[in-house]
């Protein structure tokens, strides 16, 4: 029976979504974070509401420190979330992209192993599948990442299959592009650091924080030539976490595979068109070169999640967009 979750990357957008669902749930949280992209800010605001939430300053790097934490803990399940993420940023410095994801993930399982817990929910993404030929992704395909962080995912993916053989069990959520944000708008994914996201540049752009908004390639082989992304509200995608938690607690299975996405395709111009429709903003752009590690299409066959998990997407881009856009407004004095 699952009690106690230790959650890595508390602090962060979606490891923070989901620490405050968890709570609100009755669930007993021990987080951690480095705060490499995040702040202690919405720390805090959970250290006010809820008793049931301990939190730890850690970085997975510091191997002896998170096996003394597990040591010292109560835990049964471990939502490992802790990861740097700009697909960008892993091809400009992707030494720091390795030992961030993949020698923190090595030590978390390891930490792990020492201290007898046996279940994990790991935030994996869809940029292990690539450029792949056939769309929507499943499961099943090979991965094949263009970019460095799309390799680093891959590397823990196969660390956790490997530590999952020995009596433990395991469940990998593949995510496809996360936007929105959760009701009550605690933890928001700041546009304004260094991510490199679609999203993030187009609430740049529309709080005059950049000029233009940057298209990355307007020549792709896509019905208007601009990429296709599969956008999920951060919302359904937590609610993926809980069905996953409830697998991982009811069924034998050592390790499995998810896709979280909607299954449906959305081109960078299409996602422009319709911020601009929510919000009644004008949204300024320019026409780029495409960047290294960038794909054309990418959206996520969801079946297996559908009927495996008993989980779907319930919530549509206009939601996810003004979503967005009101939690950094709601949020802009923290920013």
């Amino acid at each position: 029976k699952i009690v106690r979750i230790f959650v890595t990357g508390a602090a962060g957008y979606i490891g923070g979504t989901f620490c405050f669902e968890m709570l609100k749930k009755g669930f007993s949280v021990l987080g951690c974070d480095n705060f490499s992209n995040s702040t202690e800010i919405g720390i805090r605001k959970l250290q006010k509401r809820f008793p049931n939430f301990f939190f730890k300053k850690i970085d997975l790097c510091e191997r002896k420190r998170i096996f003394n934490l597990m040591q010292k803990n109560k835990i049964d399940t471990v939502a490992h979330f802790a990861a740097l993420k700009s697909v960008p940023v892993s091809e400009i410095h992707p030494e720091k992209y390795w030992k961030n994801n993949v020698d923190g993930t090595k030590n978390l399982l390891e930490a792990m192993s020492k201290n007898a817990i046996r279940y994990l929910i790991y935030s994996s993404s869809a940029a292990v599948y690539g450029n792949a030929t056939v769309q929507p992704v499943q499961e099943t395909y090979t991965p094949n990442p263009e970019s460095v962080y799309g390799k680093t995912k891959v590397e823990c993916e196969n660390l956790i299959k490997k530590w999952s053989i020995n009596g433990n069990k395991a469940v990998v959520l593949r995510y496809f592009n996360p936007l929105g944000s959760h009701e009550e708008m605690l933890f928001i994914d700041n546009p304004f650091s260094d991510h490199g996201n679609v999203i993030s540049s187009i609430l740049k752009t529309s709080f005059g924080k950049s000029e233009f908004f940057p298209i990355f390639g307007d020549n792709y082989d896509t019905a208007d030539g601009s990429g296709e992304r599969d956008y999920i509200h951060v919302a359904d995608l937590i609610e993926g976490h809980f069905a996953a938690l409830l697998y991982l607690e009811k069924q034998n299975i050592n390790y499995d595979i998810f896709n979280l996405g909607t299954g449906r395709s959305t081109s960078v111009k299409e996602l422009i068109k319709k911020f601009e429709e929510v919000t009644g903003l004008k949204i300024k752009t320019k026409i780029l070169k495409k960047r290294k590690g960038d794909l054309s299409v990418s959206y996520a066959d969801c079946r297996k999640s559908n009927k495996i998990l008993g989980w779907k997407c319930k919530r549509g881009i206009s939601e996810m967009c003004l979503d967005a856009y009101d939690s950094v407004k709601k949020n802009l004095d923290e920013l």
